[in-house]
């Protein structure tokens, strides 16, 4: 009974701040997993161009890409929401956190992939990309700083600076029902290109939108793990 008076307190919450029609779409998702274990993502796609000249942030606030050793001391805060593998993602040099601070606290951060990600960080479905995107995903916001815009600010921050390393657009996924999010991302100017089902499990159930396609993104591929082995306690031949 508490579950599903948690699903209720949900459902009204989205039908008063974002309408009737999302919480028809919320109610479905609820049956399509329960039922059948079937989730929709949709794909959004923001290139450099659609962005607006200047992204400031709030006042006190300070924003950049965030070191391995910087890192490290906010995965020992459970609220941050930050595992230790994530450090090692870094130090492998494909994925990139940027991060907004305040105080020298976490307030947000982004994460960035290149050339492709792993299924567990997309919904179960593997994908590449050209080298002139960047994946990003594990968009986080403290709940201390929530409010402020601070994911939308972020993403258009780091799409600025990643093009030193020669990134022209951002791909993402986001729930289907994930409201907040794709109003953001509609926000800073990122195009829709379709909406994916699949299972749990990351297996497509329905033709790929084309729309994604003519980006050259590729789903449901075969990607190498972005965590290479440990070979520092093996022995030297």
């Amino acid at each position: 009974m508490a579950s599903w008076g948690h699903k209720l307190t949900t459902l009204k919450k989205i039908c008063n701040r974002f309408g009737a029609v999302s919480g028809g779409k919320f109610l479905a998702d609820q049956a399509l997993s329960r039922l059948c274990s079937v989730q929709g993502v949709e794909f959004v796609f923001l290139h450099k161009d659609s962005l607006p000249a200047e992204i400031e942030l709030p006042p006190g606030f300070q924003a950049r890409f965030l070191s391995p050793e910087e890192l490290l001391p906010f995965t020992q805060d459970p609220s941050n929401n930050l595992e230790l593998e994530m450090v090692e993602r870094l130090r492998q040099g494909k994925d990139f956190c940027y991060a907004a601070l305040h105080d020298n606290r976490l307030a947000a951060y982004g994460w960035y992939s290149l050339r492709d990600i792993e299924a567990e960080h997309n919904f179960g479905i593997s994908m590449k990309f050209p080298e002139n995107y960047a994946y990003m995903y594990k968009g986080f916001t403290h709940t201390d700083f929530r409010g402020k815009r601070l994911h939308g600010i972020l993403m258009g921050r780091a799409l600025q600076e990643l093009g030193a390393k020669g990134v022209e657009a951002l791909v993402s996924s986001v729930s289907w029902t994930n409201f907040a999010s794709l109003i953001s991302c509609d926000k800073l100017g990122y195009e829709r290109l379709g909406r994916v089902w699949s299972t749990r499990k990351g297996k497509l159930l329905w033709p790929i939108p084309s729309s994604i396609s003519k980006k050259n993104v590729v789903l449901g591929c075969e990607v190498a793990s972005h965590l290479l082995p440990d070979h520092s306690d093996s022995e030297a031949e």
